[in-house]
């Protein structure tokens, strides 16, 4: 009886897998999956999506973005009424 292929991506370009029984770690199992998975993709138009937008993850770092929210907005509105102005002295 064959063993079931495992991979496992974890982020940050590693992985574990366990390929007919020996198992890998690290960037080797990331790659082995970078690889693996286009193959098992059906449409020339998906891998190449898949492919670009890997390939822009690898250059380009991420956008982290907070989007407001009117909950979040009352929230900074009372904190904001809430602290304390801080003391202003005169010059001499």
């Amino acid at each position: 009886m064959t063993q079931p292929t495992r991979i496992v991506v974890l982020g940050g370009g590693t992985g574990v897998a366990n390929i007919l029984g020996v198992n890998y770690s690290g960037v080797v199992a990331w790659w082995m999956w970078r690889t693996i998975y286009p193959m098992k993709l059906r449409r020339f138009e998906r891998k190449l999506r898949v492919a670009l937008d890997w390939t822009l993850d690898l250059l380009f770092t991420k956008d982290l973005v907070q989007c407001p929210t009117s909950r979040g907005l009352a929230q900074a509105v009372q904190r904001e009424a809430i602290a304390p102005m801080p003391a202003v002295r005169a010059a001499s």
